[in-house]
């Protein structure tokens, strides 16, 4: 018999990338337990053993729980890296999803189980970072545990090696760290459980069937596909609740939140998460089957039994005569029997005690629930400074509004509460008219609150935020043009659902300055044309970064680069569109037509920004033709239907946008014109003076928390 140490080889479990995954027996503990074999050509790689040493690290940290696969042993056997892992019998989440769509309850317990999973390797710092179905594994009590934490990382660990995650459920801000954006690393399992379960929901056909864009191309490019469709934030998935009504809008709208590409959106954590999943899976909980069990199975006392047991008549014997029988006393009862009616009294109340009794003192406590009703839809309820409730709408006659409950807050105590309502918060009131910022109440209570004035104040279509910004509101736009070139195609509408500052100017050599002075962070050298470039021309765009650099800067102001679409919808649209159509498209910032004079571009070096004031946008943006072409922060990827095959489409390339002073031509400087760069630059790059070529701008969103403290205090609105 095959060993591996003191362990026997039974058979192969299954196999992945990373290795073999055989069931084994303890000889002295007398148990089965699972060994995972890391690949030979893996083992061999030094690197790969420190990684596989640290990870032993990690799992070691693992806490012990009901939901978790607990990895027991690392070793080295033969040369070869081996996991010892408890033993489970059943099948993966994979194989069970792969026999058919799982009906609703006990999917909506399964996840439940992965979110408590991941709550308790969370606590312990850890994150699994390749949470998918075949992970997942159910054993024969129907409980799913959270398994395979191959390649599972420490908080605050840079999770760059966590690219070897798989595409299909791979988060946004794991696949390109620009969309991390102040969240929690602990929020890439989260979305990761998301996609899973927005899958087990809906069974594998439907799945596909919703995805088929994906699924329809050749199966070798699914995963460039995948990646490609985690980091476009204008793609989403429809509401569960809409593709299957028998799936309820409250469970809808855990998956929605679970699975939201915008970390600002999606649950912080899997506490949170779990806590609205078990609000709004009450109504799968099924009914007791205890009243269906026969007779000779039911669980009773013994001594009850004993005591209304009835002794038997021998066959053959006749019943003992009248004259034999004991005299009754006292109405009817026997001397040391109870009444007749006490036996069908005493069973009646026990089947009240079992209805109603031991489930009330099983039952978790139901806490009170909040209902904020009135608000505006894109509106956010916090309890105690945490993002809380579950959306919905609210119907009274003609009138459609919104209703957002919050479940399980705990009685007896006082929970403060706000409602944000764009860049506003929102004025509660009971249903007796008085305002309230706090709210307490009994178990299986509700309090309702209204919003009768959201308070907010006129969006600043300027504010200055680290910098003069723009307002770009929300809604739908035409990205794109059928008419450019071939990466600019096919236009399509792109609905930008959130409001978003911008940029006014690019970010000039004084404000990098400042940043460089207080980050420690390198200026960039000069460029050829001016030795003192950064002090003659101090309000001129910084060039020569990198997109880390533009990045770091934006990070450390509180901002973020611009996504490809916010860029392009500053530079192009006319904010008074009525529809996505072509007719509010401008081909440059100031128009349809091109006319001289208008941006800075065939030229020799940059000029100080804010120049062309016949170049601005219809937003009031300046420079997004010529001057410095700017850094966003997408990579450089296809649009969705397009049809070019591009080599460098899903590289490490970045997208570069807005032309530069060495732009030739008006057709380089158009607001669809789409470019690339490394993010970083070569030698061959700053010798052929590409690296000064480049600066960047910054973006936020409105509902951001930052910026909304910051607009209860500006000062400077133009």
């Amino acid at each position: 018999m095959e060993r591996v140490d003191k362990y026997e080889i039974l058979g192969t479990i299954g196999q992945g990338d990373m290795g073999v995954v055989y069931k084994a027996f303890h000889p002295h503990l007398k148990k089965y337990i699972a060994i995972k074999e890391v690949r030979s050509e893996v083992a061999r790689d030094p690197e790969s053993q420190r990684h596989f040493e640290r990870e032993a690290e990690i799992l070691a940290q693992l806490p012990a729980h009901p939901n978790l696969v607990m990895v027991r042993d690392a070793l080295v056997w033969n040369g070869r890296l081996y996991l010892v892992m408890d033993f489970i019998e059943g099948s993966d989440l994979s194989r069970v999803m792969q026999q058919g769509r799982v009906v609703l309850p006990r999917a909506a317990k399964w996840l439940g189980h992965i979110l408590a999973g991941l709550e308790a390797i969370h606590g312990r710092g850890i994150i699994h970072s390749d949470l998918k179905p075949s992970n997942i594994l159910i054993d024969l009590e129907d409980v799913a545990y959270i398994s395979d934490f191959g390649i599972a990382t420490s908080v605050g660990k840079n999770l760059q090696s966590a690219v070897m995650a798989t595409a299909k459920y791979a988060a946004p801000e794991l696949i390109d760290p620009g969309f991390s954006r102040g969240g929690s690393e602990s929020q890439i399992d989260i979305y990761a459980a998301g996609m899973m379960a927005y899958e087990l929901f809906l069974g594998v056909d439907r799945f596909q069937t919703i995805f088929s864009a994906i699924y329809g191309g050749p199966p070798r490019s699914a995963a460039e596909r995948w990646l490609a469709w985690h980091t476009n934030l204008q793609q989403s998935t429809p509401n569960l609740h809409k593709v299957d009504p028998q799936i309820p809008q409250s469970l809808a709208a855990v998956v929605e939140r679970m699975m939201s590409k915008d970390v600002q959106v999606r649950y912080i954590d899997a506490a949170a998460a779990r806590h609205d999943l078990k609000e709004c899976s009450l109504i799968f909980r099924e009914q007791s089957s205890y009243m269906n069990k026969d007779a000779d199975d039911a669980t009773a006392r013994l001594d009850r039994l004993q005591m209304d047991r009835r002794s038997p008549v021998p066959r053959g014997a006749a019943p003992a005569p009248p004259g034999d029988r004991r005299e009754r006393s006292g109405g009817g009862r026997l001397p040391g029997r109870l009444p007749r009616w006490v036996l069908p009294l005493a069973a009646i109340l026990g089947l009240l005690f079992i209805l109603v009794v031991i489930p009330k003192l099983l039952a978790d406590q139901p806490g009170f629930i909040l209902a904020v009703k009135g608000a505006p839809s894109n509106s956010q309820v916090y309890v105690d400074d945490a993002l809380r409730g579950i959306p919905g709408i609210e119907k009274a006659g003609e009138n459609v509004t919104s209703l957002i409950r919050v479940h399980g807050l705990k009685s007896g105590v006082r929970h403060a509460v706000r409602v944000s309502c764009g860049a506003g918060e929102a004025t509660l009131y009971l249903d007796t008219g008085s305002s309230v910022k706090d709210v307490s109440a009994r178990d299986g209570e509700v309090v309702n609150l209204t919003v009768k004035n959201c308070g907010i104040q006129p969006t600043p279509s300027e504010i200055d935020y680290n910098g003069k910004m723009r307002l770009v509101a929300a809604g739908a736009f035409l990205m794109g043009d059928d008419q450019g070139q071939p990466n600019e195609k096919p236009a399509r509408e792109v609905n930008l659902n959130y409001d978003y500052y911008i940029d006014k100017f690019e970010v000039t050599n004084q404000q990098y300055r400042v940043f460089c002075n207080t980050t420690g962070r390198v200026f960039p050298s000069e460029p050829h044309w001016d030795t003192s470039y950064s002090a003659n021309f101090p309000n001129s765009p910084v060039l020569g970064v990198t997109w880390d650099d533009a990045k770091a800067y934006c990070d450390e102001w509180g901002k973020g680069l611009p996504t490809e679409e916010e860029w392009e919808k500053a530079a192009s649209w006319d904010p008074s569109a009525t529809d996505a159509s072509k007719r509010w498209k401008r081909r440059w910032p100031w128009g349809n037509e091109f006319g001289q004079g208008r941006a800075n571009f065939a030229s020799e070096h940059s000029t100080p920004v804010g120049q062309y004031d016949g170049g601005v946008s219809a937003y009031g943006v300046y420079e997004m033709a010529g001057n410095a072409a700017e850094w966003i922060a997408d990579h450089y990827n296809p649009y969705p239907g397009n049809q070019v095959s591009d080599p460098q489409f899903g590289t490490a390339n970045r997208l570069v946008r807005g032309g530069h002073f060495r732009s030739l031509g008006a057709d380089n400087v158009r607001t669809t014109f789409r470019q690339y760069r490394p993010p970083a630059y070569s030698t061959q790059e700053l010798s052929a003076m590409r690296a000064w070529l480049i600066g960047f701008r910054c973006a936020i969103k409105i509902d951001n928390p930052r910026l909304r403290e910051q607009l209860k205090k500006v000062s400077r609105i133009n």
